[in-house]
């Protein structure tokens, strides 16, 4: 695992991922020489609650789950906020944050807020 320092650029909370159909917190990182989105998916968006009640088992995941999902992001963004010591999820932009990186495919795995960088 190989590491770089970076500065989130922004930080939204909207639709997009795949085909953008995925309700996501998504974070724009630049570092030296590159950049990277991570995104915290909440779930599919593009499916109505109606519609999953409508055809039992034609999807593998719940209303449910996606509501266990948005808390799980939403609770992560909590903790890079309060890790960054702001009290707005805008307020994220311009922090300094470490990114990981998987040494051979080059993926991105996650990434902290700098905390020994914020005053």
């Amino acid at each position: 695992m190989r590491t770089e320092i970076g500065v989130i650029e922004s930080a939204t909370f909207g639709i997009g991922g795949y085909q953008d159909c995925v309700l996501v917190f998504r974070f724009q990182i630049s570092m030296k020489a590159s950049g990277v989105a991570v995104l915290k998916e909440c779930g599919w968006f593009h499916v109505t609650e109606e519609e999953l009640k409508k055809t039992p088992g034609h999807y593998w995941w719940t209303h449910e789950d996606r509501i266990l999902s948005t808390g799980k992001a939403a609770w992560e963004v909590a903790e890079l906020m309060r890790d960054a010591k702001v009290d707005s999820f805008d307020k994220l932009k311009g922090k300094p944050v470490e990114v990981w990186f998987e040494d051979l495919s080059g993926a991105c795995r996650g990434f902290r807020i700098l905390k020994e960088a914020i005053l």
